[in-house]
């Protein structure tokens, strides 16, 4: 799409979207129209959405979003796609390196694993005090950088 270079000129970089996405979508001669084409898009934004071009997400007709959950090397991976005839919510896949295959495993979504470990740190919270501990006094003690509120407070109303 854009040229790569490490000073990319953004104006001309979007100029180059609405060459490849036309109001959206590719002219009906091009050949952009005769098959499909996958467009590999880098997610800024936590992940959740693509940067650049807003014009670029009015192209496809089904976006497929493939989401690491952190920066390490190995991170677990969700799939979710959208579009199309197509409602898939994010959804855990998982790697078996003994067959090189991916299978989905299904119920579980980043807010779920997220969960889980707030549940785990609350119940060793919990397990470690000798009196009982309100609600607010749970939250203050596990809240951190590895677990957020709202995932803190999800594990408690599943306790």
């Amino acid at each position: 799409m854009a040229r790569a270079s490490r000073h990319v000129d953004h104006a001309q970089a979007r100029a180059d979207v609405g060459v490849h996405c036309p109001r959206g979508r590719p002219a009906p001669e091009s050949h952009a129209c005769a098959r499909p084409q996958p467009v590999v898009h880098h997610m800024g934004h936590a992940g959740d959405r693509s940067r650049g071009d807003s014009r670029l997400r009015d192209w496809p007709d089904v976006e497929w979003r493939l989401i690491r959950e952190n920066d390490e090397p190995s991170p677990p991976r969700y799939l979710a796609a959208y579009g199309r005839d197509v409602d898939r919510p994010e959804i855990s896949l998982n790697y078996d390196a003994a067959s090189r295959r991916l299978t989905l495993v299904e119920g579980s979504s980043r807010r779920d694993a997220q969960i889980e470990r707030a549940l785990t740190a609350v119940v060793a919270f919990l397990a470690e005090r000798q009196t009982p501990a309100s609600g607010r006094e749970v939250e203050d003690a596990v809240v951190g950088p590895d677990h957020k509120r709202a995932a803190v407070r999800a594990a408690l109303k599943k306790a």
